[in-house]
């Protein structure tokens, strides 16, 4: 057993490791998910998985369906060696699907308000072999990477490790799936025009023949309808809508008062010009109602 100072020593490093990968500009935001082998008959459950098995060895991407992935949380990931893949025989890139990375990781709650926090309160989370990695580079683009290989620096094993990734394919599967649609929806949301209750809304929009790309000259036979809907796409307002008379195709859009009983939150506007019922143009702008 080691001395309790020595402990103390070990912890220490071990936290200024942490507050280097969270804290560092080169960090990289990182989901973490488990792969779960799914039975084709649930008897085999019971049993121990054979290390040269089919159900602990993919060989393919066709052994996928086999797998579900359960997520794991969240985690920051540190590169401190990129030690390539193979080059094509032509040398026009690199194989990146042959990179390897060396990293360190430093998982954390999100749940916790401040980055303080984060770094101080360890979760109990212990990465293995077959995890996968989602690396977040920016909004709406995911890098997948597989931890292949534990190695450490010390003989101690809870401090000085760092892994080895491989890079894989991208996961079409949910929740993976679900995961890389929902933040680009959040990018998007997150990009929206703000608009504070109590103003009066005004916009405008115009419409293009389908076909012909052209303005649609907008007649009195022709219905525009506009409707303001929450996230939940509940009817929240309807808007005045009138054709522009010194543009064709282009028809204004005001609320028949002040906006101080909308909904706060996210929000879109559905314009739509129709003729004897058939629609010809079809617009969706999407806001947001702030105090």
């Amino acid at each position: 057993m080691l001395n309790s100072a020595v402990n103390r020593v070990a912890n220490g490093r071990h936290l200024a490791a942490r507050r280097v990968v969270m804290n560092t500009l080169g960090s990289i935001p990182t989901q973490v998910w488990r792969k779960r082998i799914v039975y084709s008959n649930p008897i085999d459950a019971e049993k121990p998985v054979d290390l040269l098995s089919f159900e602990a060895n993919a060989l393919s991407i066709q052994d996928e369906p086999n797998y579900e992935y359960d997520p794991l949380g969240f985690a920051f990931v540190l590169p401190d060696k990129f030690n390539g893949g193979v080059i094509h025989k032509n040398s026009s890139m690199n194989n990146p699907s042959d990179l390897t990375l060396i990293v360190q990781i430093a998982a954390y709650n999100a749940e916790l308000d401040t980055l303080k926090e984060q770094i101080n309160q360890i979760p109990d989370l212990e990465f293995q072999e077959g995890d996968l990695l989602a690396l977040m580079i920016y909004e709406g683009f995911i890098v997948w990477f597989e931890i292949v290989h534990i190695t450490g620096q010390t003989l101690m094993s809870d401090f000085g490790k760092k892994y080895v990734l491989n890079r894989r394919d991208e996961l079409g599967l949910d929740p993976v799936k679900s995961e890389v649609e929902l933040r680009v929806a959040i990018k998007m949301l997150r990009d929206l025009i703000e608009f504070k209750r109590g103003e009066q809304f005004f916009t405008s929009v115009s419409f293009s023949d389908l076909e012909t790309e052209q303005p649609i000259d907008i007649t009195s036979d022709m219905v525009i309808e506009a409707v303001v809907k929450s996230n939940a796409n509940e009817d929240i307002a309807t808007l005045i809508s009138s054709p522009d008379l010194n543009q064709i195709g282009l028809v204004d859009l005001e609320s028949l008062g002040t906006t101080e009983m909308w909904k706060v939150g996210f929000a879109q506007l559905e314009i739509s010009l129709k003729s004897q019922g058939k629609l010809l143009g079809q617009h969706v702008i999407a806001f947001k109602v702030i105090e």
